[in-house]
């Protein structure tokens, strides 16, 4: 095995420290979307590196590359999804070589062959004149233009370890946006706890508003016909009304989604899938508390409820 060159070294060095520096960072919260960029040249060449970062429920990447690089995407997959978990990935590459591109060769037995046939032509016609250089310069076969762009190979090195910083850029852009929406999200739970909490005090008030509304209806009625009621039978209705209006089993699951979302926040890391079922299955919650709730106070708390639980839903799908 050849040894290793001190250009190869300091990559392998560099694509060690990117990882170690990735892995460190795996409990922070990302966005999916983000942006990166790196450049950085040698004697031969320099290159330009640009990722963006969409939204998408798994990974998938596209490259833009020359198409001498082509040969490297194997290696710029690896790097990728040893960094990034989710999200809709555009790296864009330019290599900028120094001192090469098209180069003229001139096939001097092929212009001599066309040399030689034109003077036989132009003695033939007595025209008495050397034939124009530049038409035999013209003519198939003499001149070949030829691209010396580098090889994959050559520019490896340098295009790893410009890559692998483009991507520690683009990790650092997704995080910071993460600690954002993160911060956005909490502030969301806290509401909606606060909501939940208010929700849950105003249940037996309605219960006992119910009550006492349908016995003044109950016996304004019947004193009219000259009839009484007994207490036994506005309780037993009271009931029936307390239990289609129960909502204490869906109060329970929305708290143990929303203490699930809470533990996955300060958990950190790739959990936006997560998140996002948490957020459906509240809003399932939510929905069935709203088609039990009768009273309008009820009602209301549940929109509140429903508003924030679509905002913080919205914000988890963008998340890694």
């Amino acid at each position: 095995m050849p040894p290793r060159s001190d250009k190869d070294a300091a990559t392998s060095k560099t694509q060690a420290e990117t990882q170690a520096k990735t892995q460190a960072k795996t409990q922070t919260v990302r966005s999916m979307t983000g942006f990166g960029s790196a450049e950085a040249a040698d004697e031969q060449c320099k290159i330009h590196v640009e990722i963006r970062g969409l939204n998408h429920r798994y990974l998938q990447w596209k490259g833009r590359f020359p198409a001498y690089l082509n040969a490297l995407e194997a290696d710029a997959d690896r790097m990728i999804r040893n960094c990034v978990q989710r999200g809709s990935l555009h790296v864009s590459v330019d290599c900028q070589d120094y001192g090469r591109g098209a180069r003229l060769i001139f096939h001097e037995e092929i212009a001599q062959a066309y040399l030689d046939e034109l003077r036989v032509f132009t003695k033939k016609l007595g025209l008495g004149q050397e034939p124009d250089l530049a038409l035999i310069l013209d003519l198939p076969g003499v001149t070949e233009s030829h691209n010396t762009e580098p090889s994959a190979d050559s520019v490896k090195s340098l295009f790893l370890e410009v890559l692998s910083q483009a991507l520690s850029v683009f990790v650092e852009s997704r995080e910071r946006e993460g600690r954002a929406m993160v911060k956005d999200i909490q502030a969301r739970v806290k509401t909606l706890a606060k909501e939940l909490a208010g929700f849950e005090r105003q249940v037996p008030l309605m219960i006992d508003k119910y009550r006492d509304r349908l016995k003044q209806k109950i016996v304004a009625f019947l004193a009219e016909h000259g009839h009484a009621i007994d207490d036994v039978d506005v309780l037993r209705e009271v009931a029936i009304y307390a239990d289609r209006s129960d909502v204490m089993e869906e109060l329970a699951r929305l708290r143990a989604h929303l203490d699930e979302l809470e533990r996955l926040l300060h958990k950190g890391g790739s959990v936006g899938r997560a998140m996002d079922f948490l957020s459906q299955e509240m809003l399932r919650e939510s929905n069935t508390m709203g088609s039990k709730s009768m009273d309008a106070g009820l009602a209301q708390r549940v929109v509140s409820i429903k508003t924030e639980l679509e905002r913080i839903k919205e914000q988890v799908q963008n998340l890694e």
